[in-house]
C-alpha cells in the first residue's frame, strides 16, 4: 500500500519516504505539523489492485498562547497569565498547581506552561531558580 498526504502543494509522504515536518511515516499513527490552516489530500494507493482513494483533510491551526512569563514576589511565584496556568518544578507537574499564583515550599526551578481554551500549550519560559529564605532559629537565654 502507498500513501501519498499532500498539502500546500508539498508532498510530506511519498511511497514511505521520510519528509521534513512529518514523523515516521512507516509508522501507523504519522503525525505532519502544518504552519498555517491547509488543508491536504490523502491518497491510499492498494498495491494489489491499483485502486486509489482520495481524501480531503481540512487541517485548521490555532494560535498558542504566548509564553507566561513569572514574577517573584515575597515568597510567590506569580504568572502573567490570568487562566491556564500549570506549575512545573525539576519533580516534574505539580499536583493541583494551576493557578496564576504558586508558592513554593523548597528550593528549585519553577516554570509554569499555559493551555488555552482550544488546549493549545504555550511554551515554558526558562525556569525560575527559587530558594527558600533559610529562617533562622532565635534563641534566647532566660536569666
Amino acid at each position: 500500500m502507498v500513501i501519498n498526504i499532500s498539502g500546500d502543494r508539498e508532498i510530506l509522504i511519498s511511497n514511505g519516504a521520510r519528509q521534513p515536518g512529518v514523523s515516521n511515516p512507516k509508522s501507523r499513527e504519522t503525525l505532519a505539523y502544518p504552519k498555517t490552516t491547509t488543508i491536504y489530500t490523502v491518497t491510499v494507493t492498494d498495491n494489489l489492485t491499483g485502486a486509489n482513494t482520495e481524501h480531503q483533510i481540512p487541517i485548521v491551526v490555532k494560535e498558542k498562547p504566548s509564553t507566561p512569563e513569572i514574577i517573584q514576589i515575597d515568597q510567590i511565584l506569580i504568572s502573567d497569565a490570568t487562566t491556564g496556568n500549570q506549575w512545573y518544578n525539576n519533580d516534574g507537574l505539580i499536583e493541583g498547581a494551576t493557578k496564576q499564583t504558586f508558592t513554593p515550599t523548597k528550593t528549585n526551578h519553577y516554570w509554569v506552561v499555559v493551555t488555552n481554551t482550544l488546549g493549545c500549550k504555550s511554551e515554558n519560559q526558562m525556569s525560575y531558580i527559587f530558594n527558600l529564605p533559610l529562617l533562622r532559629n532565635l534563641y534566647y537565654k532566660v536569666l
